[in-house]
C-alpha cells in the first residue's frame, strides 16, 4: 500500500491550485519490444514494462494477430516487478513459426493485465505493440535456369523466381556486364569467350535463396579474303583467305554468278579460279567447329575484285539529232585510250566528246560510229547509231489556197507533198472529217456551212515541226436578181455562185406570162439571156427556178441590156 501514497498526495494537491493540472497517465503494462523480421521462423523476446504505482502480483495475457486470426494466451503469472528486477520489465522468449501463425505481419499486443488486488486492466490501461513479420522462403519454380552454351559473346539468361517476391538480382563478374541485374532475363555479355558461373539470388524480406547457372560463350569465327591477281580477258586468279576462331572451318563465298565452299584447318588457305572478265569475290559465311557461323554482307575485308586488264568501251546510247552535227558522249575508259571512227568528220577522234559531222545528206541519214579503247595489247570496241534529221523551213511546205465553196459537203485538199518528213492534217476549227490524215491530197467530208480551219503540219524526226493553215468556207447559193448581157464583158452571164457544184441541178426561166423561155440541166453559169433557140430575150422582168440536190431557188430576174 505504500505505492498508493504518492498518488493520494497528488490528488490532494489538485484541491489547492487555482487551475487544474493533469499528469500523464501511467500505463499498467506496456510492450516495449522492437519490431522484428524472420525467415520461416524465429525467437522474439517479448518485453513488458509494468507501472510502478500498481499493486503486484501481476498476471498478463498477450494476443498475437495474424492473417489466420488472433491467438490469445497467458504470458505472465504472479510477477512482482521492482526497480531491482530489470527496472519493472519482464522478458520472455517466444518461438514464432509458420506452423502456428500465417506468413505476414504478426502484431503482438497486451490483451489484459490483473494486479494483486484482482483489478483487471484492459484498453487504455495497457499499451504498446510489436510487429513481427514472417517471410516465406522463395520456393519452386525458383531456379537460375538451364546451363547455356552458345555462339557469340552474349546470351539471354532465363531465371525463374518463386512467387513469394519480385526482389531478385544477378551477381556481376569482372569482365562482364548485364543489361539489367534486377530482372530474370537480362542480356549477359562478356569481353571474351569462356565459361562463366553466374549466381541468381531472390530475396523475400529476411529470406534469401540463390542458384547458379553455367554460361559457355564460344565467340564467333571471323574471316577475310583478298587477291592481288589480274587477268587479261581470261586467266587464273588466286584468292587468299584469313580465318580466326576454332577450326576446322567451313567457308562459303561467291564470285560472279557462281558460289564456292571449302573446309580447312589452315588459318591462311588459298583458292585458285580460272576466270573470264573482271570478277568480284564476296565472302558469304564461315562456320567453326562449334557450329558457330558468321555471315557477311559487303563488310570491309570480305570483298575483293580480280581486275581484267581488257579495257571497256562505251560509245554511249544511240541518238537522234535535228541538224547536221552532234557532240558525242562516250564514257571515259577507266584504263586505256579511246579513238573514234566512222563515215564523216571528227573534231578530235581521240576526244570522247568529239564533234562529228556526217557526209552531206538531205532529209535524214543514219551513221554508225565506233569507239575503240586500247590498253596495252588489249582492245575493245563499241558502236552507236546517230540518226540526223534536217530541219524544214517554212517555205518548204504549202497547205494550199483558202477556198470558198457553195453548197458543198466535201472537198479535196491541196497541200504540197513535203520534200522530207511526215505531214499531218488537223482540223483546228469548224467541221469536217479528213479521210487520210497524212495525205496532202486527202478528202475533206462532212462539211457544214461556215469556215473550217485546217493545219498542215510537217515533222521530220526530232526537229521542230513547221505548219501552215488553210481555210475552207462553205456558203449557201446566192439569189441573183439581174444581169446585163450586153457584151461589155461585165455581168454578161447569169451567175449563181456555186451552181456548178450542185448535183443534178436544173435552171428554168419563165416570162411574166408563165411560159418557159429557157431550160437546161447541169447548169454551168453560162446563160447569156437567150431563148432556148439562142434568140436574144428582150429586157424586162422574168422569173427563174434553180433546183438540185438539196437546193431550190425561186426568184425574179431582170434582164437589162442598155447599161453601159
Amino acid at each position: 500500500m505504500q505505492r498508493r501514497l504518492p498518488f493520494l498526495l497528488f490528488l490532494i494537491s489538485l484541491l489547492f491550485v487555482s487551475a487544474p493540472t493533469f499528469a500523464q497517465e501511467q500505463l499498467v503494462a506496456e510492450i516495449i519490444t522492437p519490431d522484428a523480421e524472420f525467415c520461416e521462423s524465429g525467437e522474439v523476446t517479448i518485453q513488458i514494462k509494468f507501472g510502478e504505482d500498481f499493486d503486484p502480483q501481476f498476471d498478463a495475457w498477450i494476443s498475437i494477430s495474424h492473417a489466420g486470426g488472433t491467438n490469445t494466451s497467458s504470458f505472465v503469472e504472479n510477477y512482482d516487478p521492482s526497480s531491482n528486477d530489470n527496472n519493472y520489465t519482464y522478458s520472455r522468449t517466444l518461438l514464432l513459426d509458420n506452423l502456428t501463425y500465417s506468413y505476414g505481419e504478426l502484431i503482438i499486443r497486451i490483451d489484459k493485465a490483473i494486479d494483486g488486488n484482482g483489478t483487471e486492466y484492459t484498453g487504455q490501461d495497457v499499451g504498446g505493440s510489436t510487429t513481427v513479420t514472417l517471410f516465406k522462403t522463395p520456393s519452386s519454380p525458383f531456379t537460375a535456369g538451364d546451363d547455356i552454351a552458345t555462339c557469340g559473346l552474349s546470351a539471354t539468361l532465363n531465371a525463374t523466381p518463386g512467387t513469394e517476391s519480385n526482389s531478385y538480382n544477378w551477381e556481376a563478374l569482372a569482365g562482364t556486364s548485364l543489361s539489367d541485374a534486377n530482372i530474370t532475363n537480362p542480356l549477359f555479355t562478356a569481353d571474351e569467350d569462356g565459361t562463366y558461373e553466374l549466381t541468381f539470388t531472390q530475396t523475400n524480406g529476411a529470406c534469401r535463396v540463390s542458384d547458379q547457372v553455367s554460361v559457355a560463350l564460344w565467340g564467333q569465327p571471323s574471316a577475310t579474303l583478298s587477291t592481288g591477281s589480274e587477268i587479261c580477258g581470261t586467266g587464273d586468279a588466286e584468292i587468299d583467305f584469313e580465318l580466326q576462331g576454332y577450326g576446322p572451318w567451313e567457308v562459303h563465298y561467291s564470285y560472279g554468278t557462281e558460289t564456292g565452299q571449302f573446309t580447312t584447318s589452315d588459318n591462311n588457305p588459298t583458292q585458285i579460279h580460272t576466270l573470264t572478265g573482271e570478277t568480284s569475290f564476296q565472302l558469304l559465311s564461315v562456320t567453326d567447329v562449334n557450329d558457330c557461323s558468321t555471315s557477311y554482307t559487303n563488310e570491309p575485308g570480305t570483298m575483293a575484285t580480280v581486275v581484267d586488264l581488257l579495257p571497256t568501251a562505251n560509245a554511249g546510247n544511240d541518238r537522234e539529232v535535228c541538224g547536221k552535227e552532234v557532240t558525242l558522249s562516250a564514257a571515259e575508259p577507266p584504263i586505256g585510250t579511246g579513238t573514234w571512227s566512222g563515215g564523216g568528220s571528227f573534231g578530235n577522234n581521240n576526244d570522247k566528246n568529239s564533234l562529228f559531222e556526217p557526209d552531206p545528206f538531205t532529209g535524214e541519214v543514219s551513221k554508225t560510229l565506233t569507239w575503240t579503247v586500247e590498253n596495252k595489247d588489249c582492245a575493245v570496241s563499241d558502236h552507236l547509231v546517230v540518226t540526223f534529221f534536217e530541219q524544214l523551213a517554212d517555205g518548204d511546205i504549202s497547205a494550199g489556197e483558202d477556198t470558198l465553196l457553195y453548197q458543198q459537203a466535201s472537198y479535196i485538199l491541196d497541200a504540197t507533198p513535203p520534200p522530207f518528213g511526215v505531214g499531218t492534217w488537223t482540223v483546228i476549227a469548224g467541221s469536217g472529217l479528213i479521210s487520210q490524215l497524212n495525205d496532202p491530197k486527202a478528202e475533206l467530208t462532212q462539211l457544214d456551212f461556215g469556215q473550217t480551219l485546217l493545219r498542215w503540219t510537217v515533222t521530220n524526226g526530232l526537229c521542230e515541226p513547221v505548219w501552215q493553215e488553210v481555210g475552207i468556207t462553205v456558203q449557201g447559193l446566192q439569189n441573183p436578181t439581174g444581169f446585163s448581157p450586153n457584151g461589155d464583158g461585165k455581168n454578161d452571164l447569169f451567175i449563181i455562185p456555186g451552181a456548178e457544184f450542185i448535183e443534178n441541178n436544173q435552171l428554168i426561166v419563165f416570162n411574166q406570162q408563165g411560159s418557159v423561155v429557157y431550160k437546161t440541166a447541169n447548169y454551168q453559169n453560162n446563160w447569156k439571156g437567150t431563148k432556148q433557140n439562142g434568140e436574144v430575150l428582150p429586157e424586162g422582168y422574168y422569173y427563174y427556178v434553180f433546183s438540185g440536190k438539196g437546193v431550190e431557188i425561186k426568184d425574179y430576174l431582170i434582164i437589162k441590156r442598155s447599161i453601159r
